[in-house]
């Protein structure tokens, strides 16, 4: 009987030194457990952090592009505005060059008629002279004819001159506003080329 309680004893022992052993190899199993989520909450916080500052940055750039998309609309209606100003102003311009030609052109056949009846009116002049010293009154006639187809001459003249002057200036007006208008254009298709740019990204 003693044997036996001794060996019931050590069998006891060993069972208790058995369990004992197996709780401490759970406790260290548990504790790589805890070590290994402790990993995965810290892993997944760091991210949970990443992503909530990526989030914050994507918002304010999309906060920062609606707001340039809309300045950028909003210089397409300035823009399209002023090219629309610009195109009245060129077809008013090409209707002063259109009439200021006609006008030119109306003046010079005028011109050229005025030389002729004065080179006749000359003619005329030393033909009667030559014919007759005693046509006073005639010679008079024609000569107050000739003074006066002069002076509507050199009025014409200074007439036709200052229509030139005008036309040059006012084709120089012109062709800076088609450049202003060429250039203003090509700012246009940037900024509706941004626009898209922007309305494709957000």
């Amino acid at each position: 009987l003693r044997k036996l309680l001794e060996d019931v004893h050590l069998e006891a022992e060993q069972t208790q030194h058995i369990l004992k052993k197996k709780h401490q190899e759970s406790v260290v199993d548990f504790q790589d457990q805890i070590d290994i989520l402790t990993k995965a909450k810290l892993k997944v916080d760091k991210e949970k952090n990443k992503f909530q500052s990526e989030s914050y940055e994507l918002t304010e750039q999309l906060e920062k592009a609606t707001v340039e998309a809309a300045n950028h609309n909003k210089n397409v209606k300035s823009l399209n505005i002023v090219i629309q100003e610009l195109n009245l102003r060129i077809e008013e311009m090409n209707r002063s060059i259109v009439d200021l030609t006609s006008n030119k052109q109306r003046i010079s056949v005028e011109n050229i008629e005025l030389h002729k009846s004065v080179q006749e009116l000359k003619v005329k002049i030393e033909e009667v002279t030559y014919i007759s010293k005693n046509a006073s009154s005639n010679l008079e006639e024609y000569r107050r004819k000739l003074d006066d187809e002069e002076r509507r001459r050199r009025k014409l003249d200074g007439d036709f001159q200052a229509i030139s002057i005008e036309l040059a200036n006012l084709r120089a007006s012109y062709d800076e506003e088609c450049e202003l208008r060429i250039d203003i254009e090509r700012k246009y298709s940037n900024e509706c080329a941004s626009a898209a740019s922007y309305k494709s990204k957000y």
